[in-house]
């Protein structure tokens, strides 16, 4: 990890979530990882959620967060 210029450490918590939808229920759960992923980019401590869907696995959605601290992510 590399230290910013002022010489402070930063750190984050990562947060990887792979999410496989039964058959015919993709657009069901899509349509709700992408109001959290809506809902949790303005909670405190967020840095950035991403949302992807798999090109190669129908139905595969993954969630990657990036949070100020892992406390902050409990909370949401």
């Amino acid at each position: 990890m590399s230290e910013p210029a002022d010489g402070t450490n930063v750190s984050l918590a990562i947060v990887a979530g792979v999410f496989d939808a039964r058959p015919g229920a993709e657009a069901a759960l899509g349509a709700v990882l992408a109001h959290y992923v809506v809902v949790s980019r303005a909670s405190p401590g967020c840095r950035n959620i991403d949302l992807v869907a798999s090109l190669t696995t129908p139905g595969r959605f993954l969630v990657y967060e990036k949070w100020e601290t892992a406390d902050h992510q409990r909370i949401t």
